[in-house]
């Protein structure tokens, strides 16, 4: 009886250390051998005075100055978003608003040359050419390999996020457009761009965060209000409250300027990062952030913003004879992210490169 009892005992034991070790190997194969890398831009335009510079030279030389931070974003687990601020379209069809922008489909073809993978079409613009106009845009950039997030044949089809998935990481992205619309209304079953409310979009985060609770959600909301540098008060509740619901981060634009970074909840909120590609000069309109999110194992590890000027609708770091604009843009972007801890990162060899990793307080 009493071997029976230590036999018991022993065996017992080593259950329980073949059980523990079996966890802790469960636990490497999740741990990604790779991170995802998500390079986010502001609003790109290729119209007006930038379809100037576009004739002039081609869509690909807008980013030349950018080649270092593209090259970092160039390997399969690498993904380059922006807004697409302007409708691909062969035929000039405009909705009648005070501003309406188009360009042909054939630049799609060099938006993918350049790197992207994916534009946000959820914005003021993309329908300037009425639901046709739409409809072009995003099977343009879809026949040129590049995905088109926030639109869809319904309305309920556009609020749908877009995956990306390597390894054990699985990332869900929104593309919703928070501003009024022009000469649009929203029609559930025509072809959209998604104009979800607040609580409908709490309503999605929280459906898919029960359903999948160790995905990362980033939403892109094109939101506030042109030409200023902070957030509206029923911004900073609609990011308290998309963010209690189970969002990641944030990625704004529409302002035209950089609006202030916070972390709400722990999680990373960009406002507005400014224009990317666009015609528009002085009181900061012309300067802007690239933010990059690195993602490993289910969690953003580290978040980069790389400050920059636009010249003739170029984006570009800043050179050392504007010295002075770039430590004005970089001093108004701390004061205005008060909560946010700033790091220069230096990179050797790459001419007047500036980025900062950035975290919460």
């Amino acid at each position: 009886m009493r071997f029976y009892k230590i036999s018991t005992l022993f065996l017992g034991i080593f259950l329980a250390l073949f059980f523990c070790l079996s966890c802790q190997n469960s636990d490497k194969k999740e741990i990604d051998s790779n991170p995802i890398k998500l390079l986010f831009g502001g609003d790109i335009l290729l119209d007006r005075g930038v379809r100037v510079e576009i004739e002039k030279k081609g869509i690909v030389s807008l980013f030349d100055s950018l080649k270092p931070i593209f090259d970092e974003y160039k390997s399969e687990n690498d993904f380059i978003l922006a807004n697409l601020e302007c409708p691909l379209v062969n035929q000039n069809t405009p909705i009648p608003k005070r501003f309406s922008f188009g360009a042909p489909t054939h630049y799609a073809d060099s938006l993918k040359n350049i790197g992207f993978t994916h534009l946000f079409l959820a914005n003021n613009h993309t329908n300037d050419h009425h639901r046709k106009g739409l409809s072009s845009t995003f099977y343009s950039l879809k026949k040129n390999g590049i995905i088109g997030i926030g639109y869809g044949e319904t309305h309920s089809e556009s609020c749908k996020p877009v995956f990306i998935e390597k390894e054990n990481t699985k990332i869900a992205i929104f593309s919703v457009v928070r501003v009024p619309l022009e000469s649009w209304h929203r029609m559930e079953n025509k072809p959209s761009i998604c104009q979800a409310s607040t609580t409908e979009l709490v309503e999605k985060i929280k459906q898919l965060r029960k359903k999948e609770p160790q995905i990362i959600i980033i939403i892109s909301l094109h939101w506030g209000t042109e030409y200023k540098f902070l957030p509206k008060a029923e911004q900073r509740k609609e990011a308290y409250l998309l963010t209690k619901a189970g969002a990641d981060a944030i990625i704004g634009h529409h302002p035209h300027v950089t609006q202030s970074i916070e972390f709400v909840n722990d999680k990373p909120v960009f406002y507005s990062l400014g224009n990317f590609v666009f015609d528009q000069e002085g009181e900061l309109k012309d300067r802007c952030i690239l933010t990059g999110f690195e993602i490993q194992s289910r969690e953003i590890n580290s978040i980069l913003i790389y400050p920059l000027q636009i010249k003739n609708a170029v984006p570009q770091f800043f050179a050392e004879k504007d010295s002075v604009k770039k430590s004005i843009f970089e001093k108004k972007l701390k004061i205005l992210s008060k909560g946010v801890i700033f790091e220069k990162v230096l990179k050797p060899n790459t001419k007047n490169y500036s980025s900062f990793l950035i975290r919460n307080k």
